[in-house]
């Protein structure tokens, strides 16, 4: 066997030769002779890819005339080009092989010749996944310090990885788009522009996708598992404030390709929230409850007879006789709520149930023990209004493991949050646990509360509840508190308080719109005014914002409603009157009907009916029923 490592040739055929002659002992001869006369059963060309501009001489003077017998491996980081995988006289003549990570066996054995006890093996497979660097990094850390694998310390580990990852890219743009790669589930060209913040992303995106510890996908390319845990934890130590850019970037970038989406498109929506869910993957608490391993594709549909029968097997069997009645009830009475999951075998894999109601429904559905639950929860959280709805996870299972941590699982906690982000007027999130101390801490993480006013029992077990109040903390700021918690290092989340959201009945949210028209140019006036405390501000400023930003928003909403006022066909006279009364130095109401050129009393009746639209229109915002700009 000859090997020869191309690691610290300068990538000339000069340089290759006079390393075969030294690798060979046969310093006198060209390289063909040198290795016809070692007539070696094995040759390996190792660190192929600085080789360089070398590579048709290795391929066309010297790898085309050795003897028959000789076996050639090229080995390197970076794909052979496609020159010679594509070539009609060398492409039968290769073999391409990718090398993965090393199964437990295969670990085993590489750490067992590299002197490391069997006791340990386990424990080193768990940290390495099985990555032949990392294992062999570790084996000589252990051998340099002379300590057992728990007391050695793994950041020099990650360190070491690093710079066997990242010691070649000398371009800071290249090792940006590489620290950026890291952070996202998966790259694709428009993502790394939007990370990057630069249009020209193309070479950028092509050099990642080249590199040896990157694979492609069909949504993109991603670093393997131990590069980008090795990139992060660097970068998170190193650069703190580049690894938070990138990851706001990234939140923006995965919340506008959810919201641009086509409602229709469950796919698109869901790869969105995939992919923002992914951001909290180095979580510690997240990692125990959610399965990214593997991106089970799940397909939401209304169950047939016999699926129904199926699921209702394993309610009879987990929950009793009683779940199986109500499971027939909701299958009846909102059986667009109610849905099986098929993986791409086309077999059922879950169940998922999640009726909305109104007030009125509520009231009319307090026979299934869990909404008599969620009607107490109601009560003593606040009235539903209006048009608000809430929304009750009734049932959330998996056939084989029922409410266990897995894939199917996971995928219907996407398939929640889009329910969320689709309802409009949403007021409640409920979910329903048979083992909610389990579930607890993680919907904590999520911004659920815990209390037992919403618990149930049915037959002999008691179940548990969490909910969310999406009046007092909007879907868009929900998702901002989940990124806040991102990087959150203990295991245990300290419940955070939502915003203190004021919810006005709509005799009192009426009344607070006409103090705010009365006082729309005043800001010192609006300061007082109730609304800067309701959902109809709070959902657009954010918990934190300022009394000064709120009073701004005030203003946008009545400016928004004034517009649409204008806008909306046969009310030019409404809005006229309205302008006139309440438009800045607006003069009283005879001068304002003066102006106008009308009757005082058309001119009230007017202005009565372009307040009541007003109040209408932000009634309706208010509720989560018109979206704002």
């Amino acid at each position: 066997m000859v090997v020869l490592d191309a690691r610290d040739l300068d990538g000339t055929p000069a340089a290759i030769e006079a390393a075969l002659g030294r690798v060979t002992g046969r310093r006198s001869m060209c390289a063909l002779e040198a290795l016809t006369e070692a007539a070696p059963g094995l040759f390996i060309i190792d660190t192929l890819e600085t080789v360089g501009e070398a590579l048709p001489w290795v391929f066309e003077e010297l790898l085309a005339r050795l003897p028959a017998g000789i076996v050639t491996v090229l080995a390197g980081r970076d794909p052979l080009p496609s020159r010679w995988r594509t070539d009609l006289e060398w492409a039968p003549r290769l073999r391409l092989v990718t090398l993965h990570n090393l199964g437990r066996t295969d670990a085993g054995s590489l750490l067992a010749g590299l002197g490391v006890h069997a006791s340990e093996h386990d424990e080193i497979f768990a940290f390495t996944s099985g990555h032949p660097l990392a294992l062999a990094l570790v084996a000589e850390s252990l051998r340099n310090r002379a300590v057992r694998f728990d007391r050695l310390p793994r950041g020099d580990i990650v360190h070491s990885l690093v710079s066997c990852f990242t010691q070649e890219i000398r371009d800071p743009d290249r090792r940006r788009a590489l620290e950026a790669a890291c952070v996202v589930r998966v790259t694709n060209e428009p993502l790394l522009r939007a990370l990057l913040d630069r249009q020209d992303c193309y070479g950028l995106f092509r050099w990642l996708r080249e590199r040896s510890f990157f694979e492609t996908r069909d949504d993109g390319s991603c670093p393997h598992d131990h590069v980008r845990r090795a990139v992060l934890e660097d970068l998170r130590f190193r650069d703190p404030d580049w690894y938070r850019c990138l990851r706001e970037r990234a939140h923006g970038f995965f919340e506008a390709q959810a919201e641009c989406s086509a409602a229709a498109n469950e796919a698109a929506q869901i790869a969105s929230i995939y992919d923002l869910s992914f951001l909290h993957s180095h979580n510690p608490l997240a990692r125990r409850f959610f399965d990214w391993n593997r991106h089970l594709p799940l397909f939401p549909i209304s169950p047939t007879a016999d699926e129904a029968d199926e699921v209702e097997a394993v309610l009879r069997e987990r929950e009793g006789d009683e779940a199986v009645r109500w499971f027939r009830y909701w299958l009846e009475r909102q059986p667009h709520a109610c849905l099986v999951f098929r993986d791409h075998d086309n077999r059922v894999v879950g169940y998922h149930c999640a009726p909305m109601l109104r007030a009125e429904e509520v009231d009319t559905a307090v026979g299934d023990p869990a909404f008599a639950g969620a009607r107490s929860l109601i009560a003593s959280r606040g009235p539903l209004r209006g048009e608000e709805v809430v929304i009750v996870t009734r049932w959330w299972l998996s056939l084989a493991d029922y409410q266990a941590v897995g894939p199917v699982q996971s995928r219907m906690w996407l398939h929640m949050v889009r329910t969320y982000a689709r309802t409009p007027n949403l007021a409640y999130a409920i979910a329903t646990f048979r083992d909610v101390a389990f579930w607890q801490p993680i919907f904590e993480y999520m911004g659920f509360s815990r209390t037992d006013v919403g618990d149930f029992a049915l037959g002999s077990h008691r179940y548990g509840t969490m909910h969310h109040d999406f009046r007092a903390r909007p879907f868009r700021d929900w998702l901002h508190l989940l990124a806040r918690r991102e990087d959150q290092t203990s295991p245990v989340v300290a419940p955070e308080a939502p915003p203190s959201v004021v919810v006005l009945e709509r005799a009192a949210f009426e009344a607070a719109v006409r103090e705010a028209l009365r006082h729309r140019g005043d800001a010192r006036a609006l300061v007082g005014n109730p609304l800067l405390e309701t959902r109809l501000v709070r959902e657009r400023t954010g918990a934190s914002a300022s009394v000064q930003a709120r009073v701004g928003r005030l203003r946008a909403c009545l400016d928004a409603a004034l517009d649409a006022l204008q806008s909306a066909v046969g009310r030019q006279k409404h809005a006229r009157a309205v302008q006139a009364k309440y438009g800045r130095n607006a003069p009283s109401q005879e001068a304002a009907a003066e102006t106008l050129g009308v009757p005082l009393s058309s001119f009230r009746r007017h202005l009565k009916s372009g307040v009541e639209f007003i109040v209408e229109y932000l009634w309706q915002r208010e509720l989560g029923m018109v979206s704002g700009e």
